[in-house]
């Protein structure tokens, strides 16, 4: 017994001395926002209740904020977006990317399911009539790649002398067994690679998604601003056509009292008639601009709205994000984009695969252990008195060229260096259109102020030459000519305000971010 215990005490030392451990890949943290682009989008007039204002802009919000857009009159672009969030099926059907991640994790763990088997053989024709009875219970461990097994055997009958380990006691037999592989299949093996490339999957579903958020919102916030400046066209529109409305009255005293002539108020109403067209285009953009917009902003049961005019407001005060230096912005977009954490996931997956394949090099060098206990009496004359039987073995296999292991450890190592090319790549791209959008958001906020500066002119203009006018100094081309230009200069500010904040929604869409985040 003492020299029983000393072979099985040695034993287990050489299997703990070969077996070693393996920590998967873990995929980094993003990186934290940057304060200046933590600032509230600029929202709704009115403040918004406890209930309904979100702890931070960038997550999936409630649906508080699209039920209070219902009741409501205006609806700004918080509540497109946290539509877009909740209600637009694209980017549910994205989501659910995460779901088939983890069910294909679920179907990695099940390799790792107790396996229950029962088997009866019975010989019922021949010089042995026997049955046999096995039933047995395996668990695959995560440790080590280890396997263990025990059950109970039952055999009834005669058996020759050529099936004694079938042969049990008239009680049957219970056994124990313990496999563990020393070399090849001990860091790594095909359950834990699937297993841990499969968690790796489930990782990388979430830059998905975030991609398709980005995306969607960016979309969605340029169709807003569309919808915004297209109603800013018709409200110009309709000023213009009220100028040639309100000058009939005055023209029509004029003529009446013989300071004018006629054809005044004949050049009058074609102004008039020029302008009610030029208000039907105006309200025909809305409209396109409204049926767009209606593709993102939903209700809570996910059908489109198409918003009125009257529910859609003035353009807001653009953000400054350009309180800390752009090289900031520049490494935080690289490290947050999510094309650049899916390469984190996708080189994670390749490191994993690539640590299969030198495992796979190694020998293969299993070790068993062996035990059973026979229960009852002896139904054999040749049986051992002892009913306890301990074994131990060991298991060696290697192909001598390994030239499908060097094959795919070599696949491995291109397919590394390839993922750590194109990385490098799209962080460049990054760098490159981080600094565009900036480039162009800059560009657009200096053009917005010249813009501003032509309306206030242009307005100057046309009110002394509408001053002129009623003192017979000038005559309606003039009058009309100022009268277009200020409603050119106007439509040029309202679609400078839309490219601003377009170009503001490209610049966060090139860091990774959907929407700005608050406060919290």
């Amino acid at each position: 017994m003492k020299l029983r215990r000393n072979i099985i005490f040695m034993f287990a030392a050489v299997i703990l001395t070969g077996c070693a451990t393996y920590d998967p890949p873990i995929v980094r943290r993003r990186p934290m926002v940057p304060s200046e682009l933590r600032k509230p989008v600029p929202r709704r007039t009115s403040a918004p209740t406890s209930a309904t204002k979100p702890s931070t802009e960038a997550l999936p919000q409630s649906l508080e904020n699209v039920k209070q857009a219902t009741a409501e009159k205006h609806v700004d672009l918080a509540h497109v977006l946290d539509a877009v969030e909740n209600q637009f099926p694209g980017l549910h059907a994205a989501k659910l990317e995460i779901a088939a991640a983890e069910a294909r994790l679920l179907s990695a763990e099940g390799r790792f399911d107790t396996l229950v088997t029962l088997e009866t053989k019975n010989k019922v024709e021949g010089y042995y009539e026997n049955n046999n009875l096995n039933f047995n219970i395996t668990q695959p461990l995560e440790t080590w790649g280890a396997k263990v097994k025990s059950g109970y055997r039952y055999a009834l009958g005669d058996f020759g002398s050529y099936d004694g380990d079938i042969d049990t006691n008239a009680g049957g037999e219970f056994f124990f067994g313990f496999e563990v592989p020393l070399l090849k299949g001990n860091a790594i093996d095909s359950r834990r690679a699937e297993l841990w490339k499969r968690r790796i999957e489930l990782d990388r579903a979430d830059p998905i998604v975030r991609e398709e958020r980005v995306r969607l919102y960016r979309k969605a916030t340029e169709s807003y601003w569309k919808c915004v400046a297209a109603a800013q066209k018709i409200k110009i529109a309709q000023d213009l056509l009220e100028l040639a409305e309100t000058r009939r009255t005055s023209l029509r005293d004029l003529v009446a009292e013989g300071q004018l002539p006629e054809i005044y108020l004949t050049d009058n109403e074609r102004l008039f008639v020029a302008r009610q067209a030029k208000l039907i285009q105006a309200k025909r953009t809305f409209e396109k601009a409204t049926i767009g917009l209606s593709i993102y902003y939903r209700d809570n049961e996910g059908n489109p709205v198409r918003l009125t005019i009257d529910r859609i407001p003035r353009f807001p005060k653009l953000p400054d994000i350009f309180s800390e230096s752009l090289e900031n912005h520049v490494t935080f977009g690289i490290a947050n984009r999510p094309e650049m954490r899916g390469f984190l996931c996708d080189l994670a997956a390749a490191d994993l695969d690539l640590f299969k394949r030198n495992n796979d090099m190694l020998p293969k060098f299993d070790a068993f252990v062996t035990a059973s206990q026979d229960i009852g009496r002896s139904t054999s004359a040749d049986s051992s008195d002892d009913p306890f039987e301990f074994g131990i073995g060991i298991k060696f296999e290697m192909p001598l060229a390994r030239r499908v292991a060097r094959g795919k450890l070599r696949q491995s190592q291109i397919k590394m260096s390839q993922l750590t090319q194109k990385a490098r790549l799209t962080a460049d791209k990054i760098e490159a259109e981080i600094r565009d959008a900036a480039s162009a958001l800059s560009r657009a906020r200096e053009n917005l102020l010249l813009y501003e500066r032509s309306v206030e002119l242009a307005q100057t203009l046309e009110r002394a030459e509408q001053d002129k006018l009623l003192e017979g100094a000038s005559d309606l081309l003039r009058v009309n000519l100022r009268e277009q230009s200020t409603a050119k200069a106007r439509v040029t500010t309202a679609e400078a305000y839309a490219s601003c904040f377009v170009a503001f929604a490209n610049y966060l869409a090139a860091m990774g971010l959907p929407r700005l985040q608050s406060d919290e």
